[in-house]
């Protein structure tokens, strides 16, 4: 019998301590319980948050703080009641609500759109590394493809008509500028004679710039073409995979005339489009594309890529020259080694054309073209060329800015 009441009184102590220990099972509902109901409570502010964006996707604060005081009874900011004297003046800010202390912050914040899902206003994106925030403009889907969804690989949107393109995060606006490329695994020199935008150039070149050098700075990147420019029906212009690459064509009429040119085609491959008022297609700028090289490669700010680096050397990275010695340009996106954060060609098959200017009959031209290869001509190498030049390996990318 006293054997049966120390095993029985064993029995209990392990039950109470299974049961109201540490890590016991009430605990662990009760913790369980507290992180749910924490959740909810995140929840509910997020979706006044995410009720505070304007049409152009940004972030009202005025209109937040009314949503939260106006919605969230009791809702606490510094300790005190949310109100037009203690309000949010920035983010991130720090918030309490029904006993839980919640972080609101704008990077954290991933906006209702959907993948393969057009959005019909302008929104905020963030997938997924809670630094880097996209701009979906208005017109737009994001790609259905997982591996094309996240920012930091790639992000890729897409029209009605199947042209793609890709997010380039800029999240330091000191870090926006051109930059030196590599030819023959060395540094370049071409930066003192050139510039950007042309004083000299067509009418409106410097009002341009401006406009996508302040959207850059205002939505943290902005839009390149994830394949070279390539012909559809008529010679229409298309940024689609596996097409006639379009080359042989100018610059333009003269440094300051864009009649007959890449410049052209690029301004003019917005008419007609669901989102030409959400966003503004261009040439791609060189600035744009250094700062295309800098996503591919950190280390390309500070001059001092890897010898093997994109960047640095392109060999068996894009079309270039046979062992032969001939070639001939390849469609649009014709390999899948030749991608780089999901953006095809920006190494070999042609030269593509860019706003900077070199001296004043000249404009830049960047990548290397199917004749040469990657370690003369790797992906950030400049040359130039005079703004007639239309060989078949001179082709042009069209970016976009947000608007």
């Amino acid at each position: 019998m006293v054997i049966t009441i120390i095993v029985l009184l064993i029995l209990v102590g392990v039950t109470l301590s299974t049961l109201t220990g540490q890590d016991g099972i009430l605990n662990k509902a009760a913790e369980a319980a507290d992180q749910t109901n924490k959740m909810t409570v995140e929840e509910t502010v997020q979706v006044e948050v995410m009720g505070s964006y304007n049409n152009k996707g940004e972030l009202d604060i005025e209109d937040l703080n009314k949503n939260l005081e106006d919605n969230l009874s009791g809702i606490k900011y510094k300790g005190n009641a949310l109100t037009s004297e203690n309000k949010i003046s920035s983010l991130p800010a720090v918030v309490e609500y029904d006993g839980f202390s919640i972080v609101i912050s704008e990077t954290a914040v991933q906006a209702s759109v959907k993948a393969n899902e057009k959005v019909t206003k302008t929104e905020k994106y963030n997938y997924s590394d809670g630094v880097n925030v996209a701009t979906v403009p208005a017109g737009f889907k994001v790609s259905e493809v997982k591996g094309e969804q996240k920012i930091e690989n790639g992000l890729v949107i897409k029209d009605d008509d199947g042209n793609e393109f890709v997010w380039v995060p800029v999240p330091n606006k000191a870090n926006f500028k051109v930059i030196e490329g590599y030819s023959s695994n060395l540094k370049q020199s071409y930066l003192t004679k050139c510039s950007e935008p042309y004083k000299d150039g067509y009418t409106t070149e410097q009002e341009e710039y401006d406009a996508m050098v302040a959207s850059v700075e205002k939505y943290g990147g902005f839009y390149i073409g994830r394949y070279e420019a390539g012909k559809g029906d008529n010679d229409t212009v298309v940024v689609q995979k596996n097409k006639p690459v379009y080359n042989s064509i100018k610059w333009g009429s003269s440094m300051s005339d864009i009649t007959g040119g890449a410049v052209e085609k690029a301004k003019e491959f917005k008419e007609g489009k669901e989102w030409k008022n959400s966003a503004t297609s261009t040439l791609i700028y060189g600035i744009q594309w250094d700062a295309t090289m800098q996503f591919f490669d950190s280390k390309y700010l500070e001059g001092n890529c890897d010898v093997g680096a994109y960047v640095r050397n392109s060999t068996e990275k894009g079309n270039y020259v046979d062992a032969d010695g001939s070639n001939n340009p390849a469609y649009t996106g014709s390999d899948e080694v030749y991608a780089e954060k999901n953006i095809y060609d920006m190494a070999g098959n042609v030269y593509e054309w860019t706003m900077e200017a070199y001296n004043s009959n000249s404009r830049v031209r960047r990548g290397g073209g199917y004749g040469s290869d990657g370690d003369v001509r790797p992906s950030s190498t400049r040359l130039e060329a005079d703004f007639l030049t239309a060989n078949a390996d001179f082709g042009f990318r069209i970016a976009l800015y947000v608007v």
